[in-house]
């Protein structure tokens, strides 16, 4: 069995993975000690990046959708190299269908000012471009039709940076709770969930 010291109160354990003494942790325990050990707990910054990449690819693709059904330009369609050829037919026949739909545009114009806008944070107001996640990561250069489109980019070494310097301030513009609680008050994902009740 593990036995563990925790702030003076010894715990046993048939293995030594101990994951219900502080909430939402699993201590691993590798080799035994006569003297304390003191842990820090790090946040787990890759599962973060990579659920931002995510979030980014998934409002791409939504982007590509109402963009496609908004407009009938075929430039759209070669804008999205990842598309297979396949694809392609589908979406050329999708083209325009809504376009001119105050729907359609009213959405893409929410969801762009949604993931563009300054957001409250512990650190005044943040937007997601602070953290390389913007409609263009590039400084400077020329016009791009693709990112007047609205779709975002991800300068990687900007997040990396801010994941390791900032991690609380990026937590806080997806939901930002001054009070104390899990429930975010303002932010990204705080605004996006409310479009499910709308």
């Amino acid at each position: 069995d593990a036995i563990v010291l925790m702030e003076g109160i010894e715990v046993t354990r048939p293995s030594n993975t101990i994951d219900d003494l502080v909430p939402g942790l699993s201590l691993r325990l590798w080799n035994p000690s006569d003297k304390p050990v003191r842990l820090k707990v790090e946040p787990n910054r890759e599962a973060v990046k990579e659920s931002l990449i995510k979030l980014v690819g998934n409002y791409n693709r939504l982007m590509a959708e109402l963009n496609i059904l908004g407009r009938s330009d075929e430039k759209i369609l070669d804008e999205l190299d990842y598309l297979s050829a396949d694809e392609k037919k589908q979406y050329k026949e999708r083209l325009g269908l809504l376009q001119g739909d105050s729907t359609v545009n009213h959405l893409r114009t929410n969801l762009q000012r949604t993931m563009m806008d300054p957001y409250q944070t512990s650190g005044g107001l943040d937007q997601l471009a602070a953290f390389g996640i913007s409609t263009d990561s590039r400084k400077g250069g020329s016009y791009d039709a693709w990112r007047q489109r609205g779709y975002l980019e991800i300068d990687e070494a900007t997040l990396d940076k801010a994941l390791l310097e900032n991690f609380h301030r990026i937590t806080d513009v997806f939901g930002y709770a001054p009070d104390g609680d899990i429930r975010g008050d303002s932010g990204v994902a705080t605004t996006l969930g409310t479009w499910r009740k709308d």
